[in-house]
């Protein structure tokens, strides 16, 4: 099996996808997962994407699903972007690992994220 190459971007949403190859110029890629972005109290947004996408590659590193590497990195950014500063505000696994267990509706398999 060849490596899955995983890419984040933007066009009208933001996106995490994985393939087993970047697409060609004018393929296009039908088949994602949605997940809900975490609602909080955002102060300082400074490190929201550097600390999304060091949890992803984290998440990822330790072999979990993409479905649950996004939605670690997102909790890890939510967290985040609710305190001031930069290093400051990156949160610890222990407390994104709370927090992910304090959300209601949601397990670590992802049962909110829908398809489309």
């Amino acid at each position: 099996m060849s490596p899955k190459i995983t890419v984040i971007g933007s066009a009208n949403i933001d996106y995490i996808m994985q393939m087993e190859h970047l697409p060609s110029p004018g393929e296009t890629v039908t088949d994602g997962t949605f997940a809900q972005a975490f609602e909080v109290d955002a102060v300082d947004a400074t490190a929201a994407g550097d600390t999304f996408c060091g949890a992803l590659a984290l998440a990822l590193g330790e072999g979990q699903s993409l479905p649950n590497a996004g939605r670690f990195a997102s909790a890890a950014s939510a967290l985040a972007v609710t305190q001031l500063g930069a290093q400051s505000s990156i949160p610890t696994r222990q407390a994104i690992d709370a927090f992910l267990l304090s959300q209601k509706g949601t397990d670590a398999e992802g049962a909110s994220d829908t398809r489309c």
